[in-house]
């Protein structure tokens, strides 16, 4: 919790309580003026028996209400505009574009350096102390293994020499997977065709004079977090988009309307991430493996089918003309995953395959140094164990900041800095980085 705490500005007295910070980077805010089909569909929720929850990172995350986002002025925060751009004049920074990292150099067991390659030739850099990587929970296992790390038989069927076997790179792979509905509204009230001329010019225009309007939107505005039957906490995340967006945007589909995106928290299927070749242009094989647990295909039925119950609810079904897809026809348990398996996409949570612990496929240590390496750090969310039962965003920063704190031999915030005396971390914060927060801190 305490790195959460000095990551965050909030800017408002609402959210100035002890689950949340001052002064840090990061804005937190509550959002300008979401669509009214995003409010319809919040108290929708409520009207199937959710309370309302005005601060999904406050107390608890259980129920429905408008998200937190780390805008300003209808601008988005984001992680290089909060702590990169602030200091990018320092002289200690260096900043190098159009240049790609084939690999990590060793010497014996020691990281001295990273390999660039430029549009003509490659440089090598060297690291006075440590080469940081941090290149997310897809490129990092990639670099690893590109330089002779990772599971030693795997790299040589792809011509490189192991040089440190560690058969978890890779492995351990883990997503929110994204199974929707989508809903044809009687008139033409989202944000459909929006996107397009002369009404795009509009918005434009309005969010520079105004920084309101469509494009000071976050799109994904609100929604609840549920629990499903036998559970203690929230294990499924739904929320409306007020525009169609199917299989991520790639689909188009004809009419106007909204679509409802559901997100089950704690998925059991793991995958991989491994080489095509030893060549570092090369595009790795990413195989996320969703739905390969039992479960897993249960909560995907079993949220549409959530998502179906609030949609019948008086505040939004009043604004609907029928169900797109899957459409009322597809009722029974093996349509509704025959579609979800067809329609749903990914979240873009992905964590895991770097992951952190002393176990047989664990890569990096409580401080995040790679196993059997000296001098080199993975720095990023591929080193969770378990992925949060939520967004990643925040809990990636947290683990910038620690470790930042790890590399320069800070002493580490304490787990809670809570006044009251107690212990135990507010229940939302101990969910989103059990897996991350037990092992680290």
């Amino acid at each position: 919790m305490s790195y959460t705490l000095k990551c965050e500005e909030p800017d408002n007295n609402r959210l100035a309580d002890r689950y949340h910070g001052d002064g840090g980077p990061l804005w937190v805010s509550d959002q300008i003026a979401p669509h009214p089909v995003t409010r319809a569909f919040v108290k929708a929720i409520q009207q199937t028996g959710m309370p309302y929850n005005s601060d999904f990172n406050g107390e608890t995350m259980y129920g429905a209400g408008l998200y937190q986002v780390t805008c300003r002025d209808g601008r988005r925060r984001s992680s290089a505009t909060s702590y990169l751009r602030p200091i990018r004049n320092r002289k200690n920074l260096k900043v190098v574009t159009g240049a790609r990292v084939a690999r990590i150099v060793l010497e014996g067991d020691q990281a001295v350096g990273v390999e660039l390659m430029g549009k003509r030739d490659s440089t090598l850099v060297r690291a006075k102390r440590e080469v940081l990587i941090s290149a997310g929970a897809i490129n990092s296992p990639r670099l690893l293994m590109l330089s002779g790390i990772g599971d030693a038989e795997e790299l040589r069927k792809v011509g490189i020499q192991p040089l440190v076997n560690l058969p978890g790179v890779g492995k351990n792979l883990q997503d929110h997977l994204c199974t929707n509905v989508h809903m044809q509204t009687k008139e033409p009230i989202t944000y459909d065709g929006h996107d397009k001329f002369p009404k795009a010019w509009l918005h434009g225009l309005q969010w520079l004079l105004y920084r309101t309007g469509p494009v000071s939107s976050v799109i994904v505005e609100g929604g609840g977090f549920f629990k499903s039957e036998g559970e203690d906490r929230p294990d499924l995340q739904i929320h409306i988009a007020p525009a169609t967006v199917v299989k991520g945007g790639q689909v188009s589909i004809p009419g106007f309307g909204f679509t409802v995106n559901s997100t089950f928290l704690r998925p059991l299927s793991r995958g991989s991430v491994t080489l095509r070749s030893n060549d570092p242009e090369d595009l790795p094989l990413v195989d996320p493996n969703y739905l390969s647990d039992p479960h897993d295909r249960k909560m995907a039925i079993y949220s549409i089918r959530k998502i179906r119950q609030v949609l019948s609810q008086p505040a939004i079904a009043s604004l609907v003309a029928h169900e797109r897809l899957p459409g009322v026809d597809v009722q029974t348990d093996e349509e509704l995953l025959a579609y979800a398996r067809q329609y749903a996409c990914c979240d873009y949570h992905p964590v895991g395959t770097c992951k952190m612990g002393n176990d047989p496929l664990a890569v990096v240590d409580a401080e995040l140094k790679v196993h059997g390496v000296k001098g080199l750090r993975v720095i990023d969310s591929s080193i969770m164990p378990v992925l949060p039962s939520g967004n990643t965003n925040a809990p990636a920063i947290m683990i910038g900041e620690k470790g930042a704190d790890l590399v320069r031999n800070h002493q580490a915030l304490p787990a809670s800095t809570e006044s009251s005396g107690s212990s135990q971390l507010p229940s939302n914060i101990s969910r989103i980085l059990s897996g991350v927060a037990n092992e680290q801190c």
